[in-house]
């Protein structure tokens, strides 16, 4: 049957309050483990083609749930810091990157030292997420592969055998990037299915329910889609993207092609504008508002609404990293490495 190019992706989000964190990840071959490649991985449409199944010219909704963990109108990838009932967990990036808890008397703090904390998981990690009661992280004491523990550091379980970055736990699997080939792949639980969704070499992704949005640094790293049983794959822009963070209303987007500036497009790759003339970094979307890095701005932390509207600079500090949790924002000044600032949203 002949496909049209007519055909609409319809973005319906589902948003489910979860704790907020989300991706770390990759991992590589055992024995125990079926390596194949998704035998539904289609051929790339063109970009103004909705993706389809060969079987149907029915319209395919995306189903933007978001199972990983989100706040309201959230997407991030995993953090450097999370708060589990209030308690900070972090990567103490002056302890090796053990992950660590913030200590009683720093909590009331917003300038907060970080060398008062306390050892929770004696491994290295750059990120961790909490989802479904338990911490999941890559561990680079154990050549980054991934790990999942509870919240008071007990139970720890090895689920993967793979160097692994961007982990994503969703739903019965985990999503991650395999840093042996830099491909997108699933692995259950217990580390016995294992699944490469596409043959693309990527360079970051969201995970949205039903489908993977992700940088494709094989085809000059412009956005793409993919079902997350690795069908039908869809070229999104022609642009090569940066950072991104996927919204109710469509795809956030760093635009390579035009300096890094922030557009925004549905995500069959219709309606493109520009939000913004800043040279952005780190988008994460919570409620109405769009916060970044501001490299127009010596690193300096920013938000805006998502109409563009309401540009409001939040701190005069050179940020490296920052998370949102709850009503606050953690960040990393790069000038000072031993503290960590808490500022309100």
């Amino acid at each position: 049957m002949e496909h049209k190019n007519n055909f609409k992706i319809v973005l319906s989000c589902f948003l489910i309050f979860l704790v907020p964190f989300s991706f770390l990840g990759c991992s590589s071959n055992s024995s125990k483990v079926d390596t194949k490649s998704s035998t539904s991985e289609q051929k790339t449409e063109t970009k103004n083609v909705s993706s389809y199944d060969n079987n149907s010219n029915s319209t395919i909704n995306i189903d933007v749930k978001n199972p990983v963990p989100s706040t309201g109108d959230i997407s991030i990838t995993a953090s450097f810091i999370l708060e589990n009932n209030g308690q900070p967990i972090f990567c103490n990036w002056t302890n090796s990157n053990k992950i660590n808890v913030l200590k009683a008397e720093n909590l009331k703090q917003n300038i907060i030292d970080i060398t008062k904390s306390d050892t929770l998981i004696d491994d290295s990690a750059q990120a961790i997420a909490l989802y479904s009661d338990y911490l999941y992280y890559i561990n680079e004491s154990d050549n980054s592969k991934i790990y999942k523990a509870k919240p008071d550091g007990s139970l720890k379980v090895k689920i993967n055998e793979d160097p692994s970055c961007k982990l994503t736990p969703a739903g019965k699997y985990i999503f991650y990037i395999n840093k042996s080939d830099n491909k997108i792949y699933r692995i259950s639980e217990d580390g016995k299915d294992k699944l490469r969704l596409c043959s693309d070499d990527v360079g970051d992704f969201i995970y949205a329910g039903d489908w993977i949005f992700y940088q494709n640094s094989t085809d000059n790293w412009r956005l793409y889609a993919i079902k997350s049983d690795g069908s039908s794959k869809v070229k999104i822009t022609d642009e090569s993207i940066y950072s991104m963070a996927l919204s109710a209303d469509g795809i956030y987007f760093t635009n390579k092609s035009d300096n890094d500036k922030l557009y925004r497009i549905a995500p069959n790759g219709t309606d493109k504008v520009k939000i913004l003339d800043d040279k952005v970094e780190n988008i994460i979307i919570s409620n109405e508002w769009i916060y970044y890095i501001n490299k127009s701005d010596i690193s300096n932390l920013y938000k805006v609404k998502k109409d563009g509207t309401s540009r409001t600079k939040l701190c005069d500090d050179i940020v490296g990293d920052y998370s949102i949790q709850g009503d606050s924002i953690y960040y990393k000044k790069k000038t000072d490495n031993k503290i960590l600032i808490k500022i309100k949203k």
